[in-house]
């Protein structure tokens, strides 16, 4: 995932939290499936090696960049799995549930719904 400059780490606060919650995430280079702490915020998707220790995250999103998040099960043979497509690169993760998939399905692409808002009426009031 897009890992930005250190000094642009978006600092998380519980208020900030839309959702959070353990998935597994294939990893870029060796494909291997790790569990990681996710968080979604209105800004950033960011994930965590520990849960609830919002301190060095192992990957940050920018949610303006995201593309398309959808249901992958059968496309990669791995239940209540999704992906997120994000600027030409796709990133697979699997939740422990079908309700879990389910909603986090729903809420990035809310939040993604949000930041296209934001990006087409320049009007950043209006979800804060």
């Amino acid at each position: 995932m897009e890992r930005n400059n250190p000094d642009e780490i978006p600092e998380v606060r519980p208020s900030d939290v839309v959702k959070e919650g353990y998935l597994f995430k294939q990893s870029r280079f060796i494909k291997e499936w790790r569990k990681r702490w996710f968080v979604l915020t209105k800004n950033h998707i960011l994930s965590f090696k520990d849960e609830k220790v919002y301190k060095n995250p192992t990957e940050v999103i920018l949610i303006a960049s995201c593309s398309t998040v959808k249901s992958v099960e059968e496309e990669i043979n791995k239940p209540n799995a999704f992906k997120l497509e994000v600027n030409g690169r796709t990133y697979y993760m699997q939740a422990e549930n079908y309700a879990e998939k389910e909603g986090w399905i729903g809420a990035l692409g809310k939040a993604m719904i949000k930041k296209s808002v934001l990006i087409d009426d320049g009007d950043e009031d209006a979800y804060m």
